[in-house]
Parts: structure tokens; C-alpha cells; sequence
């Protein structure tokens, strides 16, 4: 019964380590797609088309925004304007 007991004992002990042993290669495989990402992304963004576009996405935007607020600032000031004449 003794050896039993024993046998069982070392059974759960080498299912264990089992697992440590597939943790530890899931963590590692992780920590290399970590590392590629990581890699890919760097080499974007030191990629000059990479940089060239995200200038000229900036200098879209402040185009399309800068018209906008002009707009919206004389909007504001109309509005104002007329407000005295409706109180």
C-alpha cells in the first residue's frame, strides 16, 4: 500500500513538471512573437516611407482642421453679433 502511495506521489510530480516544462516553452514562444512584433515595429517606424506618410497624414489633417476652425470662429462671432439683435 505503501509503494503505492509512493508510485502515485511520483506520478503527480512528473505530470507537474510536465506542465512546467509546456509553460515554460509557451512562455518563451511569447516572448520571441513579443520580440518579432516588437522588432517589426521598430523597423517601421524608422522606415522613412513609414515617416514620410505619417507627415504628410499630419499635414492632411491640419489642412482640413485649420479651415474648420477659421470657420467655426467666424460662425461664433456672427452668432454673437446677431444675438444682440434678437434680446
Amino acid at each position: 500500500m505503501n509503494i503505492i502511495k509512493t508510485i502515485k506521489k511520483a506520478a503527480k510530480a512528473v505530470v507537474r513538471t510536465f506542465k512546467e516544462i509546456i509553460d515554460i516553452f509557451k512562455t518563451n514562444y511569447e516572448v520571441k512573437k513579443a520580440k518579432v512584433k516588437a522588432w517589426h515595429e521598430y523597423k517601421k517606424e524608422t522606415d522613412s516611407e513609414y515617416f514620410e506618410t505619417l507627415v504628410t497624414i499630419v499635414i492632411a489633417l491640419i489642412k482640413i482642421l485649420l479651415p474648420m476652425s477659421i470657420a467655426r470662429t467666424a460662425t461664433a462671432q456672427l452668432t454673437n453679433r446677431w444675438s444682440g439683435y434678437f434680446e
